[in-house]
């Protein structure tokens, strides 16, 4: 009660989903299915409005696709997305209880092939990122710094810091993953691969820092819709 407006939007997962219109047709709200270029415009709005994000790129990770936006004067200049996801990694390439360094290097290569796509990612400026995976990446980092846990929102997750943790992840089992301290339990499966997607961005684009928020794709719905 008390709530006048819903807005219910689709992302990758009902977007790629062979069964979406059925989905679609049970559904008890009316669901906005968003295109790749929706999803990247409501992922920087979210970013640019939530961090201090003025000139530099706008990362969005999902579990089915990854977004990247250039910003500059905080406006949106060239937008694109993959589906690189942090769930279609893991199924394709980290899909078992031990990884091995020719999956890593397959799953980097596969990256590092799609980036190829955004030339500009590397133009310099400042990295921004949302999703729940970069979230957790912030919050396992901020433990390992030994930092005192207040939330991730603003929190600078550093290169060396993220690169240490993949080398960590990637030494165990996803059971052994979610024992890291700040790793979720329901993401030890996934956050390998979507470390390495986050770490190998950071790479391309030649970024040392990433600017975590605790905002989402819902806020950059709010921000395009309400205000």
């Amino acid at each position: 009660t008390g709530i006048d407006d819903v807005i219910a939007v689709a992302t990758s997962a009902i977007r790629d989903a062979s069964n979406r219109d059925e989905f679609l047709e049970r559904a008890a709200l009316d669901v906005q299915v968003l295109t790749t270029e929706e999803e990247a415009f409501y992922g920087y709005l979210a970013a640019v409005n939530s961090t201090t994000l003025s000139d530099g790129v706008a990362l969005d990770l999902g579990g089915g696709s990854m977004q990247l936006t250039r910003v500059r004067g905080r406006h949106a200049e060239q937008m694109c997305s993959w589906p690189l996801g942090a769930v279609r990694m893991t199924e394709r390439f980290l899909a078992r209880e031990r990884v091995k360094p020719k999956h890593l290097k397959a799953l980097r290569a596969h990256i590092a092939a799609s980036l190829e796509d955004a030339p500009w990612l590397d133009d310099g400026g400042h990295l921004a990122g949302i999703g729940g995976t970069v979230r957790n990446l912030g919050a396992a980092a901020e433990m390992a710094e030994g930092l005192p846990s207040f939330g991730v929102q603003g929190f600078p997750l550093r290169k060396e810091v993220l690169d240490a943790l993949v080398e960590t992840l990637a030494e165990r089992t996803p059971a052994e993953r979610a024992k890291v301290p700040g790793i979720k339990p329901e993401r030890a499966d996934l956050i390998l691969a979507g470390a390495v997607v986050v770490q190998s961005v950071m790479e391309a684009g030649g970024f040392d820092c990433l600017e975590v928020t605790e905002a989402g794709l819902r806020e950059g719905v709010f921000f395009a819709s309400l205000l």
